[in-house]
Parts: C-alpha cells; structure tokens; sequence
C-alpha cells in the first residue's frame, strides 16, 4: 500500500466533516509530496518511518491550509485588528481578500492564493503583510513587493473600513518610506515616524573628497532603509582580513532622520 493512500485513510473522518476545496487541496498535496495514490499496490507494505515522513509532510500543508482565510469585501466581516501577523493578498477587482500564514519560512503569497480557491488572477492582486500589538498598537501594512499610489490606495481604503485607523503605520508605497494611512491617502501633512523618538546625532569630520563620497554612501543608505527595507552593508568583501559586515534593519526600527554636510542637507540618491 502507496503511503499516501494509508495517509489518506488516516484523514477520511477529517475529510467527511470539511470542504470539498479542502479535499481537493489535500489530494493535491499528495501529489505535491510525489506520493499520490496508489490503487494498484495495496499488497506492499511500505516501512513505518516513510510512512511518518510523508504523513508531516501532508499534515503540515494542510495546517497551512486550514489558517488560510478567503474574505469576500462588502459581504464578509471582519477585524483586522485582531491580526497579529499576517500576509494578506487582495484583489480589488473580485473583491478577494486572503489572509494566510505568519511564517515567512512556509507556504508563500501565490501558493495561499490558490489553496484559497480565490477565483480573481494573483497577478491583479495587491501582496504584504499586515499586524497588530507590540510596538505597533495601531497596526503597520506592509506592501511587499512595494506598490504604486492608485494600486495601494484601493487597498488602504479597504483597510480603513475594516479596522485600520488614520495611525497605522504604511511602508512600500508610493516609492515614499514610512508614514501613516493619514499622511498616505488622507492628505495629512507628512511627518516623520522616526521624529516620535528622541534622535541620536553622530558628528563625522573627514578630509578631502571623502565628505562627498561618505554623504552620497548615507544618502543610499537613508533611502533605502527608510523604505522599509532591511540590507547589509559589506565593507571591503574581497579582502577576508578586513572585510566587515554590518546590519540596517531599515524594515524595522532603524532610520535616518537627517544627513548635513557643512550644515546643508545632502541632495537625494538617485
């Protein structure tokens, strides 16, 4: 007997109580797993641990499966705030709303889309992730990959109705860095998250050209990590004897606030 098809007997009970999607989404993990159902070898007996090890396999996506949520917008509830991590995939065309996994490490945007059964094209779909609590007690929307004004303001009004307020931190759109929902799509004069906090200011004297080369390093620098985007900087990476690797976790809490040369602010990166 094929693995798979003692697997598949193990979840009939689970299966005669679910969805038809959910069947049809536990057959095609069998097949994902290259163990589909054997009805020609019911006589062999497969060993114990093979059986174990395509059994997780199985049982974790179908864990995947079952905290993946399908919202329909102007007919379903729901409260955003109650998320604490998540990746969400809209598609304000159909109205489709997927809420998945909050593991970065398992499933991705795409494979939720389609284990949802959602009907509308991943590809007109707006992606991210979306939480609340901790340091972000109004919630922080992140679009990733980032998104363009008219595509992330659908979904930023989406959220408004839905449990987000004017506070919630926004990063990834507009080619802006972070603001709040206010200052993205409500005409809130901008100001800085970063101002909130109390500034660290580092003062560098150099000679020579190396002023202009350094500001243009930071320039790059502030503007990626204001972004959202979190990189390593990699000093002298051919030479093992002085190479040196720092972090800028531009997706968390690091940002430059402000660079002056000589007292004057240094134009921006291209």
């Amino acid at each position: 007997m094929a693995a798979c098809d003692i697997v598949w007997g193990n979840f009939v009970g689970a299966i005669l109580s679910r969805s038809l999607h959910v069947q049809d989404t536990i057959w095609r993990n069998c097949m994902s797993v290259g163990e589909a159902p054997d009805m020609n070898d019911f006589g062999q007996e497969l060993e114990h641990d093979r059986i174990s090890r395509i059994a997780n396999k199985i049982a974790t996506k179908i864990a995947i499966a079952s905290n993946i949520e399908l919202l329909h917008i102007g007919r379903d509830n729901f409260n955003i705030r109650t998320i604490k991590n998540r990746r969400f995939t809209y598609n304000d065309r159909t109205g489709e709303l997927v809420l998945g996994s909050n593991n970065i490490n398992i499933s991705s945007h795409s494979q939720e889309w389609l284990d949802s059964g959602a009907q509308g094209e991943i590809n007109d779909a707006v992606r991210g992730w979306i939480g609340f609590g901790g340091n972000y007690k109004d919630g922080i929307i992140h679009f990733a990959p980032p998104e363009q004004f008219h595509s992330g303001y659908d979904t930023l009004a989406m959220f408004l109705k839905h449990g987000a307020t004017k506070e919630t931190i926004v990063r990834g759109f507009a080619n802006q860095g972070e603001m709040t929902i206010g200052e993205a799509i409500l005409g809130e004069k901008p100001r800085s998250i970063a101002a909130k906090e109390s500034p660290v200011e580092i003062k560098i004297s150099v000679l020579g050209d190396a002023s202009q080369s350094l500001a243009r390093m930071l320039r790059h620098i502030q503007k990626l990590g204001n972004m959202g985007h979190s990189f390593e900087i990699v000093v002298d990476p051919r030479n093992s004897d002085y190479k040196k690797t720092f972090g800028f976790d531009g997706d968390g809490s690091d940002k430059i606030q402000e660079i002056l040369v000589d007292g004057k602010p240094v134009p921006k990166a291209s």
